[in-house]
């Protein structure tokens, strides 16, 4: 037993699950989610159990109707899934975001996206490299954020280096880099962290007797084997009958546990710049680790067309990158593409795997 939408259709229900489904952060497993979400009652989407054919028979109508689209991803970057795995997913159908595919040029070796800063404690940048293949006149950039939770597109003028004037050449072989947004450092959690650290160190020194220092030791060994937190109850216990020190500690280090949890999991603001005729706009969004896939599509323009690279990208925490995936095929009712910077055949990843991996 599977799935069966009620509501305002089943097809248009599925669409409405899928946009669930990106919000919460599946992408590659978003198969599983879908064919699980029944067993939790998810909202917006009212669901009950139907037959295995059934549901793949409302995947089809909402295909078929233009709601959805198919797209094959390679991983880029996953917890999960390894560098180079690809997968079919859906994603809403946009006639926008279709407009892009239409162009056919292709004179810049675009790159997948990567984190660039200097430290742990600074904003970081996401940027992406594009490699020109012959001489160029005077390019321009620009960004388009497909929020496939929403099913909305934004265009944003980004930021590029070199920044070329429009009779400059960028000539074969040298590189843009394009600055795709900001994530900005989370500095109040960050600060929390850096004073909780202190005063545990300082906590620390003020323990005094044999027993309690050795007591501390056995139950940090305790409490990392176990992978189990002590309560605070328990810590107020051992604060009055063994060492009010060594309970101070105690809580002083939980606290900083929980700051640490929140600076990795937390909430982080995603700034996009929009540089336009000599103001500056600035579009924020906040997003939690593992939650709110987004599309990022940079467009490089020049003379004679565009090139651009298309890339889904979920936050993972301020210590780890993102997970990133490039889109590397698209079909909908009205529109089939296959990423032109692939062979045609005999690498791994090529057109004709692609095409066919589209066709099922």
């Amino acid at each position: 037993m599977v799935l069966k939408y009620l509501g305002e259709g089943s097809s248009g229900s599925l669409n409405s699950l899928i946009k669930e489904a990106f919000l919460q952060g599946h992408v590659v497993d978003q198969e599983q989610y879908l064919k699980g979400a029944y067993h939790h009652n998810l909202k917006p989407v009212t669901i009950e159990r139907c037959s295995r054919a059934t549901y793949f028979r409302r995947k089809k109508q909402s295909f078929q109707k233009g709601e959805t689209a198919k797209i094959v991803i390679e991983v880029v970057s996953d917890d999960v899934y390894p560098p180079g795995y690809l997968k079919t997913i859906y994603i809403p159908c946009n006639s926008k975001f279709e407009k892009i595919l239409n162009s056919k040029p292709r004179v810049f070796d675009i790159e997948h996206p990567y984190l660039e800063y200097n430290s742990q404690e600074e904003d970081k940048i996401l940027v992406v490299k594009a490699q020109a293949l012959k001489n160029i006149l005077g390019p321009v950039c620009k960004l388009t954020l497909f929020d496939l939770s929403f099913d909305v597109l934004f265009n944003f003028s980004i930021k590029y280096s070199p920044r070329l004037n429009r009779n400059s050449i960028l000539y074969a072989g040298e590189e843009l880099v394009l600055d795709l947004l900001r994530i900005k450092y989370p500095e109040e959690k960050a600060k929390k962290v850096k004073e909780l650290k202190y005063l545990c160190s300082e906590a620390n020194e003020q323990l005094k007797s044999r027993k309690a220092i050795e007591l501390y030791y056995e139950l940090k060994e305790h409490w990392r084997e176990s992978k189990r937190e002590l309560s605070h109850d328990l810590i107020d216990w051992i604060g009055t009958v063994i060492s009010p020190e060594l309970g101070a500690l105690l809580h002083l280090e939980l606290r900083l546990k929980q700051a640490e949890k929140e600076l990795e999991e937390g909430e982080v603001e995603f700034v996009f710049d929009d540089l336009r005729v000599m103001r500056r706009y600035r579009y924020r969004k906040e997003f939690s680790k593992g939650r709110h896939a987004i599309m990022l599509i940079p467009q490089i323009l020049y003379n004679g067309g565009t090139d651009y690279g298309i890339f889904i990208m979920v936050y993972n925490g301020w210590y780890e990158p993102p997970k990133t995936y490039i889109v590397r095929g698209y079909r909908s009712i009205n529109k089939t593409w296959v990423d032109p910077s692939l062979p045609t055949v005999g690498a791994k990843v090529n057109r004709i795997k692609i095409a066919k991996m589209l066709d099922r």
